[in-house]
């Protein structure tokens, strides 16, 4: 059998390499991507409209019943309450007493039988004998009452004075009208007990003691200031 002729040789068919996929514009990503959040906004606002306008539940109220005694009750303290609550008056503040520039005078106190005030204190050049050089007279004026049934004598020699340092003074050689003699039941005697001191010092102690017993000794807080 005649071998038959072959058919034309076909060339292969050339070879395409694959193109990669077509990306899409930016500016059209743009524009999806406003579209989706738009979008996603809308429900977000309609589901959070929708929340707020659902109305709250409210509570039923309770039936609450009172009885007459606490109507009353109630009635009472609202009156009470509203009534006008009436002051109540303070005394005025006290008025503190100032101190007394000389100390102790005006001061009375007792001593065994006697009752001793002292009326005033007073510096003096004296009438009799002047002080010596750099000293002064002091007179304290005394009112002595004997509270005894008994009658009985007193003397300058029963005061004593001395400075807040301790020191002793002797007394004035002045005319001063004393507080000595004899003094009946119940009987006030009243006179000047006059010292000498310095004349720079101004604040004293004077003591008495009536009946020479140490333990009715007593004692005021002078200053000639």
């Amino acid at each position: 059998m005649p071998s038959q002729p072959l058919p034309p040789y076909a060339n292969p068919q050339q070879y395409q390499q694959p193109q990669p996929p077509r990306r899409l514009p930016i500016s059209l990503l743009v524009v999806v991507t406003v579209i989706v959040l738009a979008a996603s906004g809308g429900i977000y606002a309609a589901t959070h409209n929708s929340y707020q306008a659902a109305p709250a539940a409210t509570a039923s109220p309770i039936a609450t019943t009172l009885t007459a005694e606490q109507i009353i009750a109630t009635s009472q303290a609202i009156d009470d309450a509203n009534a006008v609550q009436t002051p109540v008056p303070t005394s005025p503040p006290e008025t503190p007493t100032p101190a007394n520039p000389h100390g102790d005078v005006g001061v009375t106190q007792q001593s065994g039988y006697w009752t001793v005030t002292v009326n005033s204190i007073k510096t003096s050049q004296g009438d009799l004998v002047a002080p010596k050089a750099g000293d002064t007279y002091i007179s304290i004026n005394v009112t002595a009452k004997n509270t005894d049934s008994s009658t009985h004598l007193i003397s300058v020699i029963d005061f004593s004075l001395r400075g807040t340092d301790g020191t002793s003074y002797s007394y004035g050689a002045t005319d001063a009208q004393e507080p000595s003699g004899n003094v009946l039941s119940g009987q006030p005697i009243r006179g000047d007990v006059v010292f000498e001191v310095p004349a720079s010092v101004h604040d004293f102690t004077m003591q008495f003691d009536g009946d020479f017993n140490p333990d009715d000794t007593v004692q005021w807080s002078l200053s000639d200031n």
